[in-house]
């Protein structure tokens, strides 16, 4: 018998008293029943005394009786069928042995029990149901590969198409799910939605966008200094320029001229062409800037007083139970922790937050410390 043949068809372990143990054994195998696990144990010494008296009111001879005791109060024990069990019954009391079964196993028995605790099994059976339902919905929703769209944002979206916690398995195509997304976002070049379990995880890709440089208008003109300032480096792609380093100009001064002047072999001038000038002008300038500091500073230092509480969400209904304020403090911080509550696959309950505390902090004032501030 194999191990599930057993579990299914259960199993007894028998003790087995009496003068013809060796007999009772023959005769079994003889019919052709299968005895498991035969192994010797020892006896408690109060047992043993009991059954001692027991053949001794049966009229087993003296001389027997002590040839038993110099066995130290040993039985044999070995494991069968129950079907088999009853088969014994006859061939115990043909060689007159005594069984007792001390250890039942296996899904017979399971039954037996469950029916003096009706409200256990069913319960039990309820919350294997209840597993089992659940397997037909949605619990949990991952993306994998977005960066410049957060988790939120995605989730907001599918919300409106509506995919979200809490929907049938069957409802929800991955295909149309994936054409949808690309639709929405043109960034995302690639998306694969795949439902593992009770899990839907959408891998994405977003494109890699090569930057390109702005162009301008190639309209002629000139650069014009922004602010007052002194020239400490110039670089000139086109045009004329107006100053050199070192120079001090005021705003609206013309730094680099979009007027080039065309000359003949007489340095007489032809013509002036307008271009667009395009240059890089680096000056010093000076800015003020004015803060209003306060002449004391509001710090909020931990008192150390910590509440402790739990909190629970289904679906979109989140329970708190949270430990009693009972002195009424009234500037308390919450942090917490979400985890995702799982058996072998995700379940309905949503998320738990793990035991969470709110620190308490007091208000005290402290001398503001004037700091400098430099601009380059």
């Amino acid at each position: 018998m194999n191990r599930f043949e057993k579990l299914w068809e259960g199993s007894v372990k028998v003790r087995i008293d009496g003068r013809g143990m060796e007999r009772f054994f023959n005769i079994a195998a003889q019919r052709g029943i299968v005895i498991e696990k035969i192994e010797t144990k020892e006896i408690p010494a109060a047992e043993y005394d009991g059954n001692r008296h027991d053949r001794y009111d049966n009229h087993v001879e003296k001389k027997e009786l002590e040839k038993e005791d110099k066995k130290q109060g040993k039985t044999v024990c070995f494991e069968i069928s129950p079907r088999n069990f009853k088969r014994l019954k006859p061939i115990a009391r043909k060689t007159d042995v005594r069984l007792r079964i001390t250890e039942k196993h296996g899904f017979p028995f399971w039954l037996i029990l469950g029916r003096r605790r009706s409200l256990w099994a069913g319960g039990l059976a309820a919350f294997f149901l209840l597993i089992y339902l659940s397997s037909f919905y949605v619990w949990d929703i991952s993306f994998d590969g977005n960066h410049r769209f957060t988790d939120e944002m995605l989730l907001h979206f599918m919300d409106t198409i509506p995919v979200q916690c809490g929907m049938r398995k069957k409802e929800i195509s991955c295909g149309d799910l994936e054409k949808q997304i690309r639709n929405a976002f043109p960034e995302i070049g690639w998306v694969s939605a795949e439902l593992t379990g009770t899990r839907l995880t959408v891998h994405v890709r977003e494109n890699d966008g090569i930057l390109k440089a702005e162009t301008g208008s190639d309209a002629p003109c000139e650069l014009t200094a922004g602010s007052d300032g002194t020239v400490t480096k110039i670089i000139v792609r086109n045009g004329i320029v107006r100053v050199k380093a070192g120079d001090e100009v005021k705003t609206g001064d013309v730094l680099v001229s979009g007027k080039l002047p065309i000359y003949d072999d007489s340095e007489t001038l032809v013509k002036t062409n307008l271009v667009h000038a395009d240059a890089e002008v680096y000056a010093e300038t000076t800015r003020t800037v004015t803060w209003k500091i306060p002449v004391v500073e509001e710090i909020r230092a931990g008192t150390g007083k910590k509440r402790k509480g739990v909190f629970f969400k289904f679906l979109d209904t989140e329970f708190c139970f949270l430990m009693p304020d009972l002195k009424k403090e009234s500037s308390w911080e919450l942090f917490m922790e979400e985890s995702q509550l799982r058996f072998s696959k995700i379940l309905p309950s949503g998320l738990r937050r793990d035991p969470c505390c709110q620190g308490i902090y007091s208000l005290r004032k402290s001398p503001h410390k004037i700091r400098s501030f430099g601009f380059c």
